[in-house]
């Protein structure tokens, strides 16, 4: 029995998740991720809904960080240089709606799941 390739698309979020743990784990190919996630997926059977409760918890702690890092970055500024820029803020204002979005559809999911939807 030969290997077979296999292309998957994953998100930039998941993308970058990925790409974190490989490097913090010393991982050269992050195939050998994907693999062993599969396999440990398969020996779970762990397509409940707990399991995608889980992931989009995981999802959502995510998005609120990232959200707390564009708020630090304008404190940051606000203490070094006493003020912020309006071109700062409109930048982050503009993170943060985006950031916003995508957690209320993320909650919208785990509300879903929460129904049975």
């Amino acid at each position: 029995m030969g290997s077979e390739r296999l292309t998957i698309r994953l998100g930039d979020d998941l993308n970058d998740r990925l790409e974190l743990y490989c490097e913090k784990h010393k991982i050269k190919k992050r195939s050998v991720v994907v693999r062993s996630a599969i396999e440990q997926f398969l020996a779970n059977n762990d397509f409940t809904e707990a399991a995608m409760l889980r992931q989009e918890l995981f999802k959502f702690r995510n998005d609120f960080s990232r959200v707390g890092g564009n708020l630090n970055q304008l404190a940051h500024l606000f203490n070094v240089h006493g003020g912020v820029q309006l071109s700062d803020l409109e930048q982050s204002h503009s993170d943060l709606r985006g950031e916003f979005s995508e957690i209320m559809k993320t909650l919208s999911k785990i509300l879903g799941l929460f129904k049975g939807e």
